[in-house]
């Protein structure tokens, strides 16, 4: 004999709206964690690097990452993955107490738990390199693109999220590509004068070009003076750098050598010392 066990209707409804409110959540993606792939350009035959990065600058402390990558198959196979400069020293310079990374046909998914007795954290921080992963452009690939996505994988069921207070969220995402037949401007966006860094004789640089006066500076990489990244170039940017500097703005990506995620503005970069 089965016995039903049935609730009052007013909890009822209770129970189901709180379910509602966490599925709903837990579809929204959230702005103060971006979890990014970056992109690359190359020849049929040869291997890129594709780091996976996460800006959580706006965040708070996070306990434990899960991420899921896919790709083409008929483009690209995937060779090797291993963790990222963000978290090889995360542990009080030892790596995540948990860490692991599942290779499949259509891409991987990684999993780490930075300390499993809570001693350590990833603390809020800028481009927090999570893994590289290489992939090989098949020979047979013709030119174009072959977008390399951050999914969520059903078997076994993977979902791209970090916890932070023993809460899943999922973060806002970008996806990266590989350019077959092509190259793709990588820069870091402040580095204005193109010397490696980012400080206030950027700021200078970019007022120098700006206003030109009996010595004007020539920009050889406008995209990384674009520091508000709006698509254009004027004292706006200026004054954001200079107000990254000292903690009162945020630069967007890229702020370590890499491709242009907000790409279709009439920006470019023809030589850049970072990169």
């Amino acid at each position: 004999m089965s016995h039903v066990v049935r609730l009052p209707r007013s909890i009822s409804i209770g129970i189901f709206v709180t379910l509602l409110a966490i599925t709903s959540s837990s579809y929204a993606q959230n702005p103060n964690y971006i979890m990014s792939v970056g992109s690359q350009g190359g020849e049929p035959g040869t291997s890129v690097d594709l780091m996976t990065t996460l800006d959580s600058s706006a965040g708070g402390e996070i306990q434990g990452i899960t991420v899921a990558q896919c790709h083409p198959t008929t483009l690209l196979t995937l060779s090797n993955v291993v963790i990222g400069s963000g978290l090889a020293t995360v542990n009080n310079g030892q790596p995540p107490s948990f860490f692991t990374i599942d290779m499949t046909g259509i891409g991987f998914s990684m999993g780490c738990v930075i300390s499993l007795i809570g001693q350590a954290t990833l603390p809020p921080g800028v481009e927090h390199e999570l893994v590289v992963a290489s992939y090989v452009i098949l020979p047979t690939a013709p030119p174009g693109s072959a977008p390399v996505t951050l999914c969520d994988f059903t078997n076994p069921p993977v979902i791209v999220s970090v916890v932070v207070s023993g809460a899943s969220l999922p973060p806002t995402t970008i996806d990266g590509e590989v350019v077959v037949g092509g190259t793709i401007e990588a820069f870091e966006r402040g580095d204005c004068n193109s010397d490696g860094m980012s400080n206030i004789a950027d700021a200078i640089a970019l007022l120098g070009s700006l206003f030109p006066g009996a010595n004007p500076v020539v920009i050889t990489c406008s995209d990384a003076c674009d520091s508000n990244d709006d698509g254009s170039l004027n004292i706006a940017d200026a004054i954001f750098l200079l107000n990254s500097l000292f903690g009162v703005e945020v630069i967007p990506d890229p702020v370590t050598c890499g491709a242009d995620p907000t790409s279709g503005d009439p920006l470019n970069c023809d030589v850049s010392g970072a990169c």
